[in-house]
């Protein structure tokens, strides 16, 4: 009976990590996956940002404060084309 009852607090928690991180105003953030491992939550995905990961962090944290947080998220951001064109630029300039 002790089992059940710590399963279903466990499912309770991963309903509000849930929660919070759908609930969230960051699309990034829903895209998020969560589970329990050895009485950690765990988060993994991928986002755009190290402040897209720190708030995915700060989020859960708000949700249980027995549990430690393992942040797995990968930061993976978008390719910009910026730095290239402004050595391009740099270079057309010096050479001109």
């Amino acid at each position: 009976m002790a089992e059940q009852g710590e399963a279903v607090r466990q499912f309770d928690l991963l309903l509000e990590v849930d929660r919070v991180l759908q609930a969230s105003c960051y699309s990034s953030l829903r895209n998020v996956c969560y589970g329990l491992s050895n009485g950690r939550l765990v988060l993994e995905g991928t986002v755009p940002s190290y402040f897209m990961k720190q708030v995915a962090q700060t989020l859960v944290a708000t949700v249980s404060d027995e549990h430690l947080i393992e942040n797995q998220i990968v930061v993976d951001r978008p390719r910009s084309r910026a730095p290239h064109r402004i050595r391009e630029l740099a270079f057309a300039s010096a050479s001109a």
